[in-house]
């Protein structure tokens, strides 16, 4: 029973990783791109600040999102409602977040 608890540790460990590494590295490093390519555009006086105003809001979104997906990510290594209330009320808490999204 003990090594499959620390295989399961182990997988989880290697997905988040996984996670982190393939997919919200890539990300950041859109948001990154993103950032260089606003301030190509604040420098070309034929821009109009509407599409200076829309690539804010893009890029805006992405970190939003980002955040959210870290927030997540953070949530499902270590729930905190677990720990306070007990596995019945964590367990109605997490179904219903799980609703919501």
């Amino acid at each position: 029973m003990h090594r499959k608890l620390i295989d399961a540790e182990e997988r989880e460990c290697t997905r988040i990783t996984k996670e982190l590494n393939e997919d919200i590295n890539q990300r950041v490093a859109l948001v990154a791109l993103g950032l260089e390519h606003l301030e190509e555009l604040e420098r070309s006086p034929s821009k109009s600040i509407a599409g200076v105003s829309s690539h804010i809001q893009e890029l805006w979104q992405r970190v939003s999102e980002i955040g959210g997906d870290l927030h997540s990510l953070s949530h499902r290594l270590r729930s905190s409602n677990l720990e306070y209330l007990g596995i019945a009320t964590s367990a109605e808490s997490f179904c219903g977040e799980f609703a919501a999204q």
